[in-house]
């Protein structure tokens, strides 16, 4: 469906776009972008959403990230004023920088009802009395006493802003102490992302007859399910859940059994199992942890020492479901089932560099020292004499090893050795707890 939108204001500092809809006569919202936002044609802040809708809008975009200041924004709404009059809701809508603007024009565009995200307060540091409340740097000389003030201010404001973000919150308290009446709502552990959580056409929508009707038991029932269906904000609650209370964390998701978001607890939770020789079950979670991790993931650390942890060694897996073996009786590298034989001793990797070699002889950890010709030659001496490899990522949770300008190749005869000059699905392999 083509556009009808058209460009009515336009100077180096912001681009204003008129978007007519036939679908509610009687409301008319003016959005302000934010940082992220730059010019692209007609678009706008939450330009979709509102064209699904059906209401017609305002886009106001910044070009110089300047927080709207100067005389740009009087002289559009010179321009949108005949248009404007036509409407008796007039909603501003922005988010950080687009909600400072909302609030800060409020008055200018005479709103009935703001609706910010997670805003500004000001920029200055002179204001501030201090530098330390975020954005500071994004100033510059021409925001100058740009702090939001009473005078400011018109409609229902309503904020939305998450109470655990410091600065956010101390913004939002400087704008309740400069405007009266301001309307709060917590969007908590979602840090400066409350923009993102509202993305959405019904949502909108939603909100929109919730600040008509002044609803604001409805606007907090929409925060909440908002926010509850925002990935980020159940990461950020594990992420505050482990900080602070590992153990009980760890004890919850063993009780409930629920697979953990967060690797980083994972030393905790094998620590419990343990304890209570669930060691298996320790076993397995590891398995399935290395099965959705990429080797050049840190967090394959986490994973070697937790493994290390029961006692357990992580062997590599051949892409035919064998393990990496030394076959002691031919000298050679080969692949061994689960149940090896006594003579079958399996390739696990150093769990502090991932580098070389290792196998465990009659209770002794050896080294691969040579390869030549295939046959191999094992020690117990320093690292510094044995052969190195070099891990190579693949899909997933796959890794390549190459030496000597050559890739492992595992056979499905059973033949191992260093031949290809290429890496394709023989020359994969991923790692396994025992």
């Amino acid at each position: 469906m083509e556009s009808n939108n058209s460009v009515v204001y336009e100077d180096g500092h912001i681009l204003v776009v008129w978007a007519p809809k036939e679908g509610f006569s009687d409301t008319v919202f003016i959005t302000f972008g934010d940082l992220l936002l730059k010019p692209d044609g007609k678009r706008f802040f939450a330009e979709k959403p509102l064209n699904k809708i059906g209401i017609s809008s305002v886009g106001i975009v910044s070009k110089d990230n300047g927080w709207y200041q100067g005389e740009s924004l009087l002289k559009a709404y010179n321009v949108v004023e005949g248009i404007l009059k036509n409407f008796s809701n007039r909603i501003l809508y922005g988010g950080s920088m687009g909600g400072y603007a909302a609030i800060k024009f409020s008055r200018l565009f005479s709103a009935t009802h703001v609706l910010s995200l997670c805003p500004q307060w000001s920029l200055d540091p002179d204001e501030w009395g201090r530098d330390d409340f975020g954005f500071s740097e994004h100033f510059n000389a021409s925001m100058r006493d740009m702090g939001i003030k009473k005078e400011d201010a018109s409609g229902e404001i309503y904020v939305f802003t998450d109470r655990f973000d410091r600065n956010d919150f101390n913004h939002f308290l400087k704008i309740k102490e400069n405007v009266r009446g301001v309307h709060y709502i917590n969007v908590p552990f979602v840090g400066h992302e409350v923009t993102t959580v509202f993305a959405g056409t019904s949502r909108l929508l939603d909100i929109m007859k919730s600040l008509i009707f002044g609803d604001i038991i409805s606007l907090i029932q929409i925060s909440r399910h908002a926010r509850k269906n925002f990935k980020s904000y159940v990461e950020r609650l594990e992420n505050i859940a482990i900080e602070k209370y590992p153990r009980l964390t760890a004890k919850r998701i063993i009780q409930n059994n629920v697979f953990p978001i967060r690797v980083r607890i994972i030393p905790v939770i094998i620590s419990l199992l343990k304890k209570e020789n669930k060691l298996e079950y320790a076993r397995f979670l590891l398995n399935k942890l290395f099965e959705k991790t990429p080797i050049s993931s840190r967090e394959i650390d986490i994973l070697f020492s937790s493994a290390l942890m029961i006692g357990k060694n992580i062997v590599v897996m051949t892409a035919h479901g064998k393990i990496l073996s030394v076959d002691v009786m031919s000298m050679r590298l080969a692949q061994c089932d689960i149940s090896y034989q006594e003579w079958e001793f399996p390739i696990f990797l150093d769990p502090y560099n991932k580098t070389y070699l290792m196998s465990n002889i009659d209770s002794y950890d050896v080294v691969v020292h040579e390869i030549n010709e295939n046959k191999i030659s094992l020690s117990r001496g320093v690292y510094g004499v044995s052969l190195k490899v070099d891990l190579l990522p693949a899909e997933g949770n796959k890794f390549h090893m190459k030496y000597n300008g050559l890739y492992l190749c595992a056979e499905p005869s059973g033949a191992v050795g260093f031949n290809r000059t290429h890496p394709a699905a023989w020359e994969e392999f991923y790692f396994q707890v025992l």
